[in-house]
């Protein structure tokens, strides 16, 4: 009896794969139930432990579905199944597949990468924020100076040049999420769970981005 063999990392996209596959969410929240244990130092899981450990909005209904999630999972290098011989209790449990899994390394450093990919949305999102509020303030230096009889040259410098380079970090920002948007069009062969999750993740940026800038709009009114 032998465990599921990984593909050829140079095949595909390796511990990559499951990202453009169906069941998208299925395979991201299995490994980070894998990763959940592993903070806990349980190194290996049943495929039932598995499925207790799932969010009840991805959790398959029937064992069999995480199965086949940790199956594939197996295949692209993600994970790695060894014979569960700690249950057999008979002759016919030698015939049965039965495995435990474990994260391999691979596996492990893709989800470190795919950790700070996540963290830095997060903090492109906070940076947004921090610009639009440093633009109101600048712009409200400005309105102060544009006042004055003799506004101090010096001061004007400095909040157009602070304003100059929150405008710039604004638009590093815009770039940077219209590049993420093209690479994300160009997936053709991507399937529908994978585009509604990103659908959703587009659909939040743009409502955080837009409060974000009616905050802003409204505070500097006050």
């Amino acid at each position: 009896m032998s465990s599921p063999r990984p593909e050829d990392p140079s095949n595909g996209y390796g511990p990559f794969a499951h990202l453009t596959a169906p069941n998208v969410l299925l395979y991201r929240a299995v490994m980070r139930a894998f990763l959940v244990a592993k903070e806990q130092f349980a190194v290996h899981l049943r495929p039932e432990e598995v499925h207790a450990g799932l969010p009840s909005d991805v959790r398959p209904g029937e064992l069999e579905g995480v199965v086949g999630a940790l199956d594939k999972l197996v295949e692209w290098g993600n994970l790695r199944a060894d014979p569960d011989t700690g249950r057999v209790t008979a002759v016919e449990d030698f015939y049965r597949k039965r495995f435990i899994y474990q994260l391999t390394r691979e596996g492990e450093a893709a989800e470190q990468a795919l950790s700070a990919y996540d963290e830095a949305l997060g903090r492109r999102g906070a940076l947004q924020a921090v610009a639009l509020h440093d633009i109101v303030t600048q712009l409200r230096v400005l309105l102060v100076l544009a006042a004055e009889e003799e506004p101090d040259p010096a001061k004007a410098h400095l909040a157009l040049d602070g304003l100059a380079s929150r405008f710039a970090a604004l638009a590093d920002n815009a770039r940077a999420f219209m590049g993420s948007l093209q690479r994300t069009i160009d997936l053709h062969d991507v399937g529908e769970e994978v585009f509604l999750a990103y659908k959703d993740q587009l659909i939040q940026y743009l409502e955080r981005f837009i409060q974000d800038l009616i905050t802003s709009v409204g505070g500097s009114r006050g």
